[in-house]
């Protein structure tokens, strides 16, 4: 059986969980996810008013940086 949970042990996990926090925060701020979900939500339900030719723009464009903002995310989580 353990014994009563201590002070200091209470404050180390209070500061392991603001690093977490902290990694997260810094590892999306530079990811726009607000035009990310308008685009999302016009690509599927308005699918009519779906502009191919910024959609290839899109793709040929911001993909890339995107992928790369993602990649950095992610490896922000592994650490």
């Amino acid at each position: 059986m353990r014994g009563p949970i201590t002070d200091k042990t209470r404050i180390i996990h209070i500061l392991e969980a603001i690093e977490e926090i902290e990694k997260y925060l810094a590892g999306d701020t530079e990811i726009a996810w607000k035009p990310i979900r308008g685009f999302r939500n016009i690509s599927i339900h308005e699918y009519f008013a779906v502009n191919f030719h910024l959609v290839w723009e899109i793709a040929q464009n911001d993909l890339p940086v995107l992928k790369g903002e993602f990649s950095k995310a992610l490896a922000s989580f592994r650490e």
